[in-house]
């Protein structure tokens, strides 16, 4: 069963989001359905217009858990890829691996993906948020999945994906994330609704992408 959520911004939310070049968002989050709540994963595109290098530009993805409004956890991409780089248009997925669900269900990943171990990070539970930032802290986050100040079950056993170019805590993102309830148990079913860098949807524009 497919359904369209929206979340409206707070002004606490706002307040933790300054003016900057969104070089990095997130475009898809899963809580799966399937052995423990698995496969847990975040994707995140390059929309910069070039290619970013992790060694000499870091950004860092974490998780905003339960009542918390500062990350839970996070991890350094410089670290996460090794020094690595990620080409324009190109996607990273940071995932858990409990229990192989992801392995399991993404044998082979696509040429524009790198995929990524983090336990710490890749762990939302339906009610978790996750932010894209310069540094440790959300109050430089230049991407934001959820409300921040709010905690509810708003992707539990769901699969998230971005379908405009609004950021959660703005009002122009209520319609910009469509959410798609995942089968219990069901692995095609999980990969059929959740298929990993095709977020071709994402306008142009997006290259171009300010967070306010």
């Amino acid at each position: 069963m497919k359904k369209i959520l929206a979340i409206a911004a707070t002004a606490a939310a706002l307040s933790m989001v300054g003016t900057a070049q969104a070089q990095l968002i997130l475009t898809s989050v899963m809580d799966g359905n399937m052995t423990g709540g698995t496969p847990k994963m975040i994707e995140i595109k390059n929309v910069s217009g070039s290619t970013i290098n992790f060694a000499t530009t870091d950004y860092f993805v974490g998780i905003i858990q339960n009542a918390n409004t500062n990350f839970s956890g996070n991890v350094s991409l410089n670290t996460l890829t090794g020094g690595g780089s990620l080409a324009n248009g190109e996607f990273i997925v940071i995932y858990n691996s409990t229990n192989g669900t992801f392995v399991s269900l993404y044998p082979s990943i696509p040429s524009n993906v790198q995929a990524f171990v983090s336990n710490t990070v890749a762990n939302g539970n339906g009610d978790d948020r996750y932010a894209i930032s310069t540094t440790t802290s959300v109050a430089n986050a230049i991407d934001i999945f959820g409300n921040i100040p709010v905690q509810s079950n708003f992707y539990v056993d769901s699969i998230a994906r971005r379908i405009g170019n609004g950021n959660f805590t703005t009002v122009t993102a209520q319609a910009a994330w469509q959410f798609t309830t995942l089968l219990s148990g069901d692995a095609s079913d999980h990969t059929t609704k959740a298929p990993l860098g095709v977020n071709s949807s994402l306008p142009v524009e997006l290259d171009s992408f300010i967070v306010e």
